[in-house]
C-alpha cells in the first residue's frame, strides 16, 4: 500500500500551471518518478510531468490512452537508460475546474484500472477555480487511490518537497514542456475544422463564422497563457541548476 507521494516543487508548478491554462476543461498527464521502500512503507517520488492531448472533449471528462502510455514509459525508459536509476511511470494527474478537488465515480474507476498495472500508481486532482464557498479563487490539490475493496477511494499523504539536482534533470525538464505542444496540437486539430464550418456561413448569415472565430480565439489565448506559466518552471529550474554550480564553483575554488 502507497504510504505517502513526494512531488518536487518544480514539477508541481508545472502542473499547477498546466491545471490552471483553461477553466473550461479538464486537462492531464503522466507522473514519471520512482517507488522507495521506507519504515512507513512504500514512497512514491514524482519528479516529471508529462501532459497529455485530451482525446476526449467533454469537459468533465479525461482519459489516457494506450499509445499516450507508450510514449510515457519510452521516457521513462530513456531516464533510466541515461542515469541509470530506474525510473517508470508512477502515475497520472489531472484538473477539476469549478469543482470540489474529490475523485468523481470516473475517476475512481480510472484509477482502480491503472493500478493494476502497478499496486503503487498514484492519481493526483488539482482543483482550480473554485469559487462556490468563499468566492475567493484558490487551488487545492490532492493525492488518491482507489480502495476497491469498497468501491471507493482512500486519500494518500502528499508533500511538496524541495527540487534537489537530479542525474535525470535534462530528462525530467522536457516533458514538463510538452503543455504547450499539447494545447498547439488541439489547437491545429480544431483549426482544421473551422473551414468546414465557414462554409456554413452563407446558409446561416455568417453565425457560424463568428462561432467559429470566437472558439479559435479561445484556443490562441489558452496557448498562450501556457506558453507564459510554463516559462515559470522552466525558470526554476535553470535557477537550480546555476546555484548547483555555483555551490561546486565554489567548492574547487577552496581547494
Amino acid at each position: 500500500m502507497l504510504a505517502r507521494v513526494d512531488v518536487t516543487r518544480d514539477v508541481h508548478f508545472g502542473m499547477l500551471a498546466h491545471a490552471l491554462s483553461t477553466e473550461k476543461e479538464e486537462v492531464l498527464g503522466l507522473l514519471l518518478g520512482s517507488f522507495e521502500d521506507s519504515d512507513a512503507g512504500l514512497v512514491c517520488t514524482v519528479w516529471s510531468a508529462a501532459p497529455q492531448s485530451r482525446r476526449d472533449r467533454r469537459r468533465d471528462r479525461v482519459e489516457t490512452t494506450p499509445e499516450q502510455l507508450a510514449a510515457a514509459l519510452q521516457l521513462a525508459n530513456a531516464a533510466s537508460e541515461a542515469t541509470g536509476q530506474r525510473t517508470c511511470v508512477v502515475g497520472w494527474y489531472h484538473s477539476h475546474p469549478h469543482i470540489t478537488v474529490l475523485p468523481s465515480a470516473v475517476d475512481v474507476r480510472t484509477q482502480a484500472s491503472l493500478q493494476q498495472l502497478d499496486a503503487g500508481f498514484v492519481g493526483l486532482i488539482f482543483s482550480a477555480f473554485d469559487f462556490a464557498v468563499s468566492k475567493v479563487g484558490r487551488v487545492q490539490v490532492i493525492a488518491f487511490q482507489a480502495d476497491t475493496a469498497h468501491s471507493t477511494h482512500r486519500l494518500v499523504p502528499l508533500r511538496v518537497v524541495p527540487s534537489q539536482p537530479h542525474p535525470a534533470w535534462p530528462h525530467r525538464l522536457a516533458p514538463l514542456l510538452q503543455a504547450q505542444r499539447c494545447l498547439l496540437d488541439e489547437a491545429a486539430s480544431h483549426a482544421a475544422a473551422v473551414p468546414e464550418v465557414q462554409m456554413l456561413e452563407v446558409r446561416d448569415d455568417g453565425a457560424s463564422q463568428a462561432a467559429a472565430a470566437a472558439a479559435t480565439a479561445g484556443w490562441q489565448s489558452q496557448v498562450a497563457s501556457l506558453a507564459c506559466h510554463s516559462l515559470a518552471p522552466l525558470l526554476a529550474a535553470l535557477e537550480g541548476r546555476l546555484a548547483q554550480a555555483q555551490a561546486q564553483l565554489a567548492l574547487l575554488d577552496a581547494d
